[in-house]
């Protein structure tokens, strides 16, 4: 195969040039402030979880914000108004059907407008403890293809598997393209029970386009899956190639992780277009001050964030204050402290930070500062990029402290989960 210089513009041009000269000391400089809050963990293991009552009135409140006043356009998401709407919808409704105990007993997708149908439901059985429940369900031509999000520990576990991975279903591209290892295994888990079905659908309906949706961990499954299943259908002997010039797919993902590293040396010219085209066909919409999209690349932001952390504890302890939600504890204690206590603990901190600094988000990402607030079209290029340019980045959004009055740790569930609470339809508009 024949490989040559990396093309000198467009997503990948931006990836590799225009570098900070100063990545060691930055490197360093992050993992020296992360070790400095080794004991967040013991503090925040002193304040308890949410009674289910207190639960069940915090998640009430949280979902009772309403919309969006202004919904992404289709360029931002890469689909028409309905399909975005739909995926957070059906995104929100895996959460509710999947609780403790239930909050609904079956998936209400249609509107007024459009007819939506499920066709797959896998709550994963006896699995659920580890695997994320999933579903596939059609409206129109386009089929919407969903993992939950982080719930259970063994979820935040698979959150901060932060290994990245050449993928066997990638192809000649995998060279060049490494995946968060444990998502990969659950993108492929599910691909490779239900790829049959899902081809099946796809031909008989006349499906023209396949959208892999879902919020945090389930984003980021989703957006594995497209880059898994777009690699295959361009693979002849694969089942998946009679989709190729049948069948768009592309993610759209809630709040979604990072997933994503690409190495230069020995790309390829396809391997260049193929990455080109997972550019194209990825969005992630995040809201103000959440710390998960910017995991696991963007050590500055995920340092001032816990550092913020850290000075609320104080107070939460002395008023007694609980966790509004089992998943806020469960996040922090499995994103922010794991950040924290590896950087102390490990020989090779600095090293650490450097592979999680490789990380980055393909695509659009959709950032909202408030509820009424326009989305801001942002590209990611990576961590050190200096942006001489002056253009709207990813990285060029900061760490917004929250200030006097205000408490970081209560506001964590309220930036998690705004993107899909601002675009889901509401349940008045539902059958």
């Amino acid at each position: 195969m024949k490989y040559h210089f990396i093309r000198p513009e467009g997503f990948l041009a931006n990836l590799f040039c225009d570098r900070s000269e100063t990545k060691k000391e930055e490197t360093t400089a992050i993992a020296e402030n992360l070790s400095k809050q080794s004991d967040l963990s013991s503090k925040l293991s002193q304040i308890e979880g949410p009674t289910p009552e207190e639960e069940a009135a915090n998640k009430k409140k949280l979902k009772s914000k309403g919309n969006f006043e202004h919904m992404p356009t289709p360029d931002q998401v890469g689909c028409n108004d309905h399909i975005a709407r739909l995926a957070a919808t059906l995104t929100s409704q895996m959460y509710d059907l999947y609780d403790s105990p239930p909050i609904i007993d079956k998936y209400e997708l249609s509107t007024e407008d459009h007819e939506a149908t499920v066709i797959i439901q896998d709550s994963k059985g006896i699995l659920r403890p580890t695997n994320p429940p999933f579903a596939a369900a059609l409206s129109g031509d386009t089929m919407l293809l969903c993992w939950r999000g982080s719930h259970t520990p063994t979820d935040f576990i698979n959150d901060v598997a932060s290994s990245p991975c050449t993928n066997l279903a990638l192809g000649p591209y995998g060279k060049s393209i490494k995946l968060q290892g444990g998502m990969s295994s659950l993108a492929q888990n599910d691909i490779a029970t239900y790829q049959d079905e899902i081809i099946d659908e796809c031909k008989k309906r006349g499906i023209k386009n396949i959208v892999c949706t879902g919020h945090s961990l389930g984003g980021a499954i989703g957006q594995i899956a497209h880059i898994i299943i777009r690699a295959q259908m361009k693979d002849e002997h694969s089942p998946w190639h009679e989709l190729k010039d049948r069948v768009q797919i592309q993610s759209l993902a809630f709040s979604a992780p990072m997933t994503l590293q690409i190495t230069e040396e020995g790309m390829s010219e396809a391997c260049q277009d193929f990455i080109d085209e997972i550019d194209e066909y990825s969005s992630n919409v995040v809201y103000h001050n959440d710390i998960v999209p910017r995991c696991y690349g963007f050590g500055s932001y995920m340092s001032a964030a816990i550092d913020d952390y850290a000075s609320c504890v104080g107070q939460m302890l002395l008023d007694g204050q609980r966790f509004p939600f089992r998943g806020t504890k469960f996040l922090i204690d499995r994103v922010a402290v794991q950040v924290a206590s590896t950087a102390e603990k490990s020989a090779m901190a600095k090293d650490l930070v450097g592979v999680w600094s490789n990380y980055v988000h393909p695509g659009t990402v959709v950032s909202y500062e408030s509820f009424k607030a326009f989305p801001k079209t942002l590209k990611d290029y990576g961590a050190f990029h200096k942006n001489t340019g002056g253009k709207d980045t990813f990285r060029s959004v900061t760490y917004d402290p929250v200030g006097r009055g205000h408490n970081a740790i209560l506001e964590i569930s309220e930036n998690h989960n705004s993107p899909w609470i601002g675009m889901k339809y509401s349940d008045d508009k539902l059958s």
